[in-house]
């Protein structure tokens, strides 16, 4: 019973998870099924379906009988000579039953969903720290001894300006490599409320240089590359 009742909140799950990618992808076509049916691989509609079969499971005859939608296969074909057939579910509110609460749980799901999202973005960035042998705990008297610019990470024994690896996607537009680099403007905007931008790359950093792969075609700013600074302790 368990079994059934885990695999099912699986299937809401990424049913939930699927709504915000799909939804702005699809374009509905005159010429296409109904608009209440959905292919036949869908999972959550699939769940839905499977739910109905086996009411005689006393655990999933429950969980049946609040399902507000009524799923049913059906075939449909785009041609009259039926050579494109393709299996649908239909999907029909059930009588005397209403969408709201299913809607409402829906967004409850939705928001453990985000919730999960950012556990798991947490845990791939502490693993990706640990792989790369990254430590961030930057001590004071080092955060600002080489240049204007703060130290952010220290990677095998050197410490660097800049970008961190764990931050790449948030700088997706670097190629091919977003790891120690930092912005220069060259024009007269305000760079303090940017932590990793300056309008005087010698001085945020006394051992950087131009990555000019990253800085071609930029218009108010170039992109430099932190090279790593040593730091004696004794």
């Amino acid at each position: 019973m368990k079994h059934i009742k885990s695999s099912i909140m699986l299937l809401f799950i990424l049913f939930v998870n699927f709504i915000k990618t799909v939804n702005s992808d699809i374009i509905q076509e005159d010429f296409g099924p109904p608009e209440n049916y959905v292919s036949s691989e869908n999972i959550f509609a699939s769940s839905l379906w499977l739910l109905g079969m086996y009411s005689c499971i006393e655990l999933v005859s429950k969980y049946k009988e609040k399902n507000p939608i009524k799923t049913e296969p059906v075939e449909w074909a785009l041609y009259g000579n039926h050579s494109d057939k393709k299996k649908y579910l239909e999907l029909s509110v059930k009588e005397g039953h209403s969408l709201e609460k299913i809607k409402v749980d829906l967004l409850e799901m939705q928001t453990v969903i985000r919730l999960l999202e950012r556990e798991e973005k947490e845990k791939a960035r502490e693993k990706l720290i640990k792989e790369k042998g990254i430590e961030t705990n930057i001590p004071s008297e080092v955060e600002y001894n080489f240049g204007k610019g703060e130290i952010r990470v220290k990677e095998h024994g050197k410490y660097y300006h800049g970008i961190m690896v764990t931050e790449s996607e948030k700088y997706s537009n670097l190629k091919h490599d977003s790891n120690h680099r930092f912005f220069e403007r060259t024009d007269d905007t305000n760079v303090e409320k940017w932590p990793i931008t300056t309008s005087k790359h010698d001085e945020y950093c006394c051992n950087c240089s131009l990555d000019d792969y990253n800085s071609k075609n930029r218009r108010v700013y170039n992109i430099y590359v932190c090279n790593g600074h040593e730091y004696n302790e004794f």
